[in-house]
């Protein structure tokens, strides 16, 4: 059976139309899925449903539900019925692959911008250097060095570093943020796998930092793919003063041998 949209167009409303002419196909079908514009049941809108439904259970307002559904006639209700069986069985067997399944659920997959850090100290100085470079998501680039006054270990700088570089992205609002170092053993403070009780307050002033981030990670790299850090935090300790830079150009003073660096 073919339909004449342009005399049904003609006649009827939308409504009325979709009342008329329910979906695409060309066989009898005795029910209406109601959740699409075509009346042909689909995957997104059968999960879509699913979704609401199992909110509307957990909700105090599935009493309006069943009061407004007393008022449908009879066909109506029973196709509505129908419906609601059917997206719970799409409900039930969503749940069921999610459980069986060892994709990581969509929810928990968050992308995040990446940051090296580095730090750089030496015993004959009065300051150390930092240096971060961080890639947004948006592919946007930026280069931070420092130097500040001098701790009391290598390790204490690198913590120093990191913590710098922390804020500095917070002040950005970048809050999902994945963290590297070839600093093996700051890794392992961080993870709390090493005690180090030399470092308490600034390791309370990371964790404290670390929990305005939405998604924070710090793991270990091999130096040679960390030497545009390494070299900023090496230039900011050269300088032989206290002070920051952060901004999508490298420092005049290391421009081009962090260029070649790639």
């Amino acid at each position: 059976m073919t339909w004449r949209a342009n005399v049904l167009d003609q006649l009827f409303t939308t409504e009325e139309i979709r009342c008329i002419k329910p979906n695409r196909l060309t066989q009898m079908d005795s029910f209406v899925w109601a959740f699409t514009k075509s009346g042909t049941y689909s995957v997104k809108s059968g999960y879509a449903l699913a979704s609401q439904l199992k909110e509307d259970r957990e909700s105090p307002q599935n009493d309006t539900v069943a009061h407004n559904a007393s008022a449908l006639d009879a066909k109506q209700h029973q196709k509505q019925i129908g419906n609601m069986e059917l997206a719970q069985l799409v409900e039930k067997t969503v749940s069921d692959n999610v459980i069986s399944s060892p994709v990581v659920q969509t929810d928990s997959i968050i992308t995040a911008s990446q940051c090296q850090t580095d730090a750089s100290w030496s015993r004959e100085c009065n300051v150390f250097g930092g240096g971060f470079v961080l890639e947004t998501v948006n592919n946007e680039r930026l280069f931070g060095a420092m130097a500040e006054y001098q701790v009391s270990t290598p390790l204490h700088a690198e913590l120093a570093a990191l913590v710098w570089a922390m804020k500095k992205a917070l002040e950005l609002d970048i809050t999902s943020l994945s963290f590297e170092t070839d600093c093996l053993q700051l890794v392992r403070i961080v993870d709390n796998e090493e005690d180090w009780p030399s470092m308490t307050s600034e390791l309370d002033e990371l964790h404290t930092i670390r929990s305005s981030f939405t998604l924070f990670s710090l793991s270990f790299i091999p130096r040679l793919l960390n030497v545009r850090a390494d070299r900023l935090s090496k230039g900011a300790r050269a300088q032989g003063f206290c002070f920051t830079h952060v901004d999508p150009m490298i420092p005049s003073w290391l421009v081009l041998e962090t260029n070649s660096a790639g």
